[in-house]
């Protein structure tokens, strides 16, 4: 090459990449993360010999192990650090009783991005409508994906969609007991039916009484660690924000901040400067710790 002269830069943007399929159609049922990750951390893999170990059928030993890795139960190395810390049998909540953990689960599964429909209904389809039918959503992300050149599998779609739903929602109609406690995340009465000819949903934000204050701040630390300033807005209505993705209006996550900073006076301070609210944190604060006070107190 000529001295004086440089090559180009050439500048490489990554494609999006989504993905809706991986659970063989099956919602996340009550007690497969707890089964999974007790598999997992036990460094048994997920063959024939797991129908035995999970107590599972075969077509859902693959669904158990999707499961797992999209609500961060487990990652490349094996159990999360969140995973063990709520799951292990020493754990805060191996068995899942208390509804902090399902919000967790919700943040997590949302956050981690490995089922990319969570992602997009929460912090994008949101934006746009919050009541809808499957068919709606469907050409949502249909619509989603062509506009970016991302290939998608119609027929995966739709039945990922029909498993968002069932993970979130009752079904319709009875069909036993193990049908209608299937679905992880119902308790949380994200997801509602509305009562219209069609099949109608909606997520609607609300103040979210049942959210624990703590769970919140977790959610937030855990995510931005190294972060000590968060404007309201941001909080509220950013891209994996704890106010999108938990659904919060202003006047909910208001009141959450507000209770951190009665919980935690020589830590946090929520002020305004120049008309906008914002979040500060003056102490550090261990976000394991929180977890800790929650689950203990």
């Amino acid at each position: 090459m000529c001295e004086g002269h440089q090559m180009p830069t050439v500048i490489l943007y990554m494609k999006e990449r989504l993905s809706f399929s991986g659970h063989d159609k099956f919602a996340c049922r009550q007690f497969w993360l707890k089964k999974g990750f007790n598999h997992t951390n036990q460094q048994k893999t997920f063959n024939s010999a797991a129908v035995i170990d999970l107590g599972v059928g075969r077509n859902m030993v693959t669904a158990v192990r999707y499961w797992i890795q999209a609500f961060g139960i487990v990652d490349d190395n094996g159990p999360s650090e969140l995973g063990t810390k709520l799951l292990a049998d020493e754990g805060y909540d191996p068995y899942i009783e208390d509804l902090g953990t399902l919000w967790l689960l919700h943040y997590s599964l949302v956050t981690t991005e490995i089922a990319s429909l969570y992602s997009l209904v929460f912090n994008d389809f949101l934006r746009q409508k919050v009541e809808f039918t499957r068919d709606a959503l469907f050409h949502y992300i249909s619509d989603y994906c062509q506009k970016r050149d991302i290939y998608y599998n119609p027929s995966s779609l739709k039945n990922d969609i029909a498993v968002f739903i069932s993970n979130y929602a009752l079904p319709e109609k009875s069909k036993g007991v193990e049908a209608d406690f299937s679905g992880l995340l119902y308790e949380l009465q994200l997801l509602n039916r509305i009562q219209r000819s069609g099949g109608w949903f909606k997520i609607e934000s609300s103040d979210r009484p049942d959210l624990a204050a703590r769970i919140l701040l977790f959610c937030l630390l855990y995510t931005y660690p190294e972060q000590q300033t968060f404007s309201f807005r941001d909080l509220l209505s950013k891209k994996h924000s704890i106010g999108r993705v938990f659904c919060l209006t202003p006047n909910g996550l208001h009141d959450k901040l507000n209770e951190l900073t009665m919980l935690y006076p020589n830590e946090l301070v929520l002020s305004e400067d120049a008309g906008v609210q914002v979040l500060q944190i003056k102490q550090p604060i261990e976000p394991w710790q929180l977890l800790k006070d929650h689950y203990e107190n």
